[in-house]
């Protein structure tokens, strides 16, 4: 009723004002998505083959995550370790890791010393190298 009312004295009709309804979403969703510039990428079987035709919105920072819960699970790190390693993957300092998860510094210190231990990594760019090897094994 409201739409027939609106297109009454515009001569347009209520089928082109549902089809803008409808187009206009799926249009500005996929400007916003290519403005972000993250891309699309193609789904992958376990044979090595990509499906043409169907892509999907990779987040990077999913990926990330799921590195980090790989090699969280080899290592044997805990749920806060875990929280820790996410954030040093991205090469941020312990001040920056604890005042993202509201910790005390020292408390920081003591989580990335326990991952290097765990994991093996000699340094910060050892763990980054290490996570990005888990990323590349776990996105083919």
């Amino acid at each position: 009723m409201l739409l027939s009312s609106f297109s009454a004295g515009h001569e347009v009709s209520i089928l082109a004002l549902l089809t803008v309804a409808a187009i206009y979403p799926i249009a500005l969703g996929t400007m916003v998505l290519y403005r972000r510039g993250d891309g699309f990428r193609f789904i992958h079987k376990s044979d090595g083959k990509s499906e043409p035709g169907r892509a999907i919105q990779v987040d990077e920072s999913y990926e990330l995550e799921t590195a980090c819960r790989s090699i969280a699970d080899e290592s044997g790190l805990t749920p806060r370790e875990l929280d820790v390693l996410v954030v040093l993957a991205k090469g941020r300092s312990a001040k920056h890791i604890a005042d993202e998860l509201c910790i005390a510094e020292n408390t920081a210190w003591v989580h990335i010393k326990s991952i290097y231990a765990k994991t093996g990594a000699h340094g910060k760019q050892g763990l980054i190298d290490l996570v990005e090897e888990a990323r590349a094994s776990t996105v083919r």
